[in-house]
């Protein structure tokens, strides 16, 4: 019985660690935003960070998120990290979201007005 209440109370502080780390992510992530990291290198972040990072089709995700347009794909391999105007940025997240190989791949329940 004390071995059940042990295991409760560590997953219990796990819980508490993984609510304590997630606001401090979310205002990096904002962070890199503001500071115009390519919107493409964002979202391969954040994916890895979550549940994908370890599945076996994350290189696969990342790939079409890499190739979603040949321009895209070129600034990339170029190793631009950054877009220093904020119409560029704006011009990328809208091919990545007219994208067909993005949005069949897009879990039906994406809510990205939250």
């Amino acid at each position: 019985m004390a071995n059940a209440s042990g295991q409760r109370e560590a997953e219990a502080g796990q819980e508490v660690k993984e609510i304590k780390w997630y606001p401090r992510k979310k205002m990096q992530i904002m962070r890199q935003k503001l500071e115009g990291r390519h919107p493409v290198l964002v979202m391969i972040d954040e994916l890895a960070d979550s549940k994908h990072g370890q599945a076996p089709y994350f290189p696969v995700l990342k790939d079409a998120l890499t190739n979603t347009t040949e321009e895209i794909a070129r600034t990339l391999r170029n190793g631009t990290t950054t877009l220093a105007e904020p119409q560029q940025v704006a011009e990328c997240l809208i091919e990545m979201s007219r994208n067909p190989n993005i949005l069949g791949r897009t879990w039906i329940g994406w809510a990205p007005h939250i």
